[in-house]
């Protein structure tokens, strides 16, 4: 998982993740993406590396036997 991190620094390809737009469709534009408040702990991912993680959770892989049941 290349593209995941929990703190956004600025300098990673900013082209590889997603935007956020407003109810008409519009780009919201930032010039500063470091999250004040998110549920995620301000983890900052790309749709591949979710499904990366996603697989493993969903293969049993990396979460212990008491959660995997």
């Amino acid at each position: 998982m290349s593209y995941t991190h929990h703190q956004w620094d600025g300098k990673k390809n900013f082209a590889r993740y997603s935007r956020m737009y407003d109810s008409d469709g519009k780009e919201i534009v930032k010039t500063n993406y470091a999250i004040q408040a998110s549920a995620a702990a301000g983890l900052t991912t790309t749709i591949d590396d979710l499904c990366k993680f996603a697989l493993e959770v969903l293969n049993g892989n990396h979460i212990s036997d008491t959660l995997n049941k």
